[in-house]
Parts: C-alpha cells; sequence; structure tokens
C-alpha cells in the first residue's frame, strides 16, 4: 500500500473483501488486478458499448 492509497473493504459476488487503491483506480482496474476478475473491460474507454458495465448496488453501471 503506498502513501496514496485507500483500503476500500465492499462485498463482491457474496463475499466481503478489502482491496488497497490508487486515486487514479477504476472499478475495472480493481476487479481486474486485484480479483482476477476478467468479465468486465474498457472497450470504447466512453461506457458506450457496455463492456464496462458491472453491477453496484444492483444498479448497471460503467465501470
Amino acid at each position: 500500500m503506498s502513501a496514496t492509497s485507500i483500503n476500500i473493504q465492499f462485498t463482491l459476488n457474496g463475499e466481503r473483501v478489502s482491496a488497497d487503491v490508487e486515486p487514479h483506480h477504476t472499478i475495472l482496474d480493481v476487479l481486474r488486478q486485484q480479483f482476477a476478475l476478467y468479465g468486465a473491460r474498457e472497450s470504447c474507454g466512453q461506457g458506450l458499448c457496455g463492456c464496462c458495465t458491472v453491477i453496484v448496488n444492483g444498479e448497471s453501471v460503467s465501470g
């Protein structure tokens, strides 16, 4: 954990987890790099195509 990162805790696929997150990390960075979840990915870079869509609190959001 670097001086600028923060530790967040959340429920991921029904399991309580934590992650050290840098200010520039996206939700996709965290899911892919720290939890090896590769289903959502960046494609268009604008959230228009749907590749980066994840469910947060029951709502679809662009990652």
